[in-house]
């Protein structure tokens, strides 16, 4: 027996039948198997979760350390109220607000600019070039009275900041309302028949996929275009026991209205992406003919609701079986799934929830938007304070706003902001103040020492930052604004390249920087690499903006800082190919070391500036 349990080779069946019979019937009880040690790489064990844990109680261990140092040290030295104090003492917020207030000059010039072009007041290439003058006074202009005026960088660098988004989202609005010119030009004399029969064919596919499904999950049977359109023809229902209310009000002639469909869908997205899938599905969930178009089809339902109690039973059976068998879906994938393409879509009527088509003369009816019938104020402020930098003619929209969650995002953005300025004023202004003179005397140990003395606390401050501004301030104005895309960031931490951070961490830079410049440039002719250094350089000329303007120190830090994330993200590729672990490690290192260095440099030149004289520093 034990011979057999020895052998390596020989028949695995055999050996395996004998092993069990071992262990079975051997009076010496054994215990001992053939089994590697789990730390071996070819074990397959990959449960480390308990070394994670104990990773996160260590760190909390340090860093509750290096926060009772610093209060040892130093004391108690932040204030909850001082930036309030500050705030109502100094009169640099008169300055700042209105500046603040002068931003409406720019928006109104740009809305003027494009409708003067559609009433034909102003050539096309003459508004084009007008529009770029409106965009370089949106960054002289602050610029100007920051650099003249005293300005506290506290006050100076969010104005700044507003004004550099409002350049961003009136280039998006001018060449957004460009392309639907140059669209509508071309599209004027061509033929709309191809367009028309491509249509038509991947609607038949959209329905026959329709039909198929509803015969597999027992669908509702819809009435035909005809049925609900006049009204005229009897349909037959079955098992109508539905209820009654809230969906049907009594009216005085005895018949019955759908009413309340509203509150059936509290907080759900009405996405205009792939509008033709969208409409062609509400097409075939209601059994229409394919040559009808979604706008036809909401006045078709405008007049069938008109048409008895015959139609109101079907409604309310089509309502009972929708939101019975609705399954609960994520929010942030709610515009492209199955569950959103149902009848309420078509009776709420709801903007954006139709797709444009010209051969019907009712889409005014659909509400949804086409040029120029967006040269509004209204929908030219609706996108200045929505959170996006990328103009579109129709947004996704919420059909409400959920008053629980919007608290919730206020909460977190008051308790979070606190929260920085307290961390800020305890931990990484002694840090800095204490960083001067080895910088100053070139003292690179300590300069090492005081740059990851700084680290902690000023990644602590960027994570909050991150969520208080990508999350909590976000999330409400788009409640607020019922803004229905709420992709603000990706998961950035697992990012195993630098580019793949930068891609992740701000969505709407990122998809502002993809649309309006990079995809141009590849369009002008230039190759992928050459086009991502032009966006880079774009993107290191701004942060430098946003910093030194403020600060009135153009030291080139954060513009060489973001440069040098071209040549960093080759050498993590080179050493890392195929990213994994060690990617992920190279890119937190950049955000962990690199900003503090960047920030030592900036403190210190400002430190000097402002408060050593000639006198002190001798």
């Amino acid at each position: 027996m034990r011979t057999t349990r020895a052998l390596s080779h020989g028949n695995l069946a055999d050996y395996e039948v004998m092993n069990e019979y071992h262990f079975k019937n051997s009076p010496d009880r054994p215990i001992h198997r053939s089994t590697q040690s789990l730390l071996t790489t070819t074990s397959g064990f990959n449960n480390f979760r308990g070394l994670l844990n104990w990773g996160a109680f260590l760190l909390l261990i340090t860093t509750s350390r290096m926060a009772l140092e610093n209060i040892i040290k130093y004391g108690v030295v932040m204030d909850p109220t001082a930036w309030l104090r500050f705030i109502l003492q100094t009169p640099d917020k008169y300055y700042a607000l209105g500046l603040l207030l002068c931003c409406n000059l720019f928006i109104i010039a740009a809305w003027f600019l494009e409708y003067a072009v559609v009433q034909g007041m102003l050539h096309h290439n003459i508004a084009v070039g007008l529009g770029c003058v409106n965009l370089f006074c949106v960054l002289t202009f602050p610029t100007a009275i920051i650099l003249t005026h005293d300005f506290n960088p506290l006050f100076s660098s969010p104005v700044l900041m507003v004004y550099t988004v409002l350049f961003l989202k009136l280039w998006s609005y001018l060449a957004v309302n460009r392309w639907c010119r140059l669209w509508r030009n071309q599209r004027m004399g061509a033929a709309r028949a191809p367009l028309l029969a491509e249509l038509q064919k991947r609607r038949e596919v959209l329905e026959s996929e329709k039909r198929t499904r509803r015969r597999s999950q027992g669908d509702l049977e819809c009435p035909s275009h005809v049925d609900l359109a006049s009204g005229r023809r009897d349909l037959e229902i079955e098992n109508a026991n539905v209820p009654t209310t809230p969906l049907t009000t009594q009216n005085s002639d005895g018949s019955q209205s759908v009413t309340d469909v509203r509150n059936r869908r509290v907080g759900q997205v009405v996405s205009p992406g792939k509008l033709e899938e969208t409409a062609n599905s509400k097409g075939s969930r209601f059994g229409l003919e394919g040559s009808k178009s979604p706008s036809c089809l909401a006045a078709s339902f405008r007049r069938g609701l008109t048409s008895g109690g015959r139609m109101e039973a079907w409604l309310q059976k089509g309502l009972h079986m929708s939101s019975g068998n609705r399954l609960p879906v994520n929010r942030a994938s709610m515009s492209v799934t199955d569950e959103y393409r149902t009848l309420l879509d078509t009776l709420e009527l709801e903007r954006h929830s139709l797709a444009p088509f010209p051969e019907c003369i009712e889409v005014a009816f659909s509400g949804y938007i086409t040029y120029p019938n967006n040269i509004t104020l209204s929908n030219l402020y609706y996108f200045i304070f929505a959170p996006t930098l990328c103009y579109e003619l129709n947004f996704p929209r919420t059909l409400t706003i959920r008053k629980a969650f919007l608290l919730k995002r206020l909460f977190e953005l008051l308790f979070l902001t606190q929260l920085i300025f307290c961390l800020a004023q305890q931990w990484m202004l002694p840090t800095l103040r204490n960083s001067v003179a080895p910088i100053s005397q070139s003292d690179f140990s300590q300069i090492v020492e005081r740059c990851l003395k700084l680290a902690i606390p000023n990644h602590l401050i960027w994570l909050v930052f991150f969520y208080a501004s990508f999350h909590s301030l976000f999330n409400a104005v788009g409640e607020l604004m019922r803004f229905g895309d709420r992709f603000f960031y990706s998961d950035w931490w697992n990012a195993e390249t630098v580019p793949a951070f930068w891609s992740k961490w701000n969505i709407p830079v990122h998809r502002f920087a993809r649309r309006h410049i990079y995809l141009p440039l590849l369009g002008f002719g230039l190759t992928r690499p050459q086009a991502g250094i032009v966006v880079f350089f774009i993107s290191a000329v701004l942060h430098e903006f946003l910093i030194s303007i403020p600060l009135k120190m153009p030291h080139m830090w954060a513009f060489f800082g973001m440069l040098s994330q071209m040549p960093y993200a080759q050498l993590v590729k080179r050493l890392f190919p195929n990213g994994g672990a060690w990617g992920n490690v190279a890119v937190w290192m950049t955000l962990i070391i690199g900003q503090p260095l960047a920030m030592l440099f900036y403190f210190h030149d400002y430190y000097l500036v402002h408060y050593v004289t000639p006198e002190t520093q001798q």
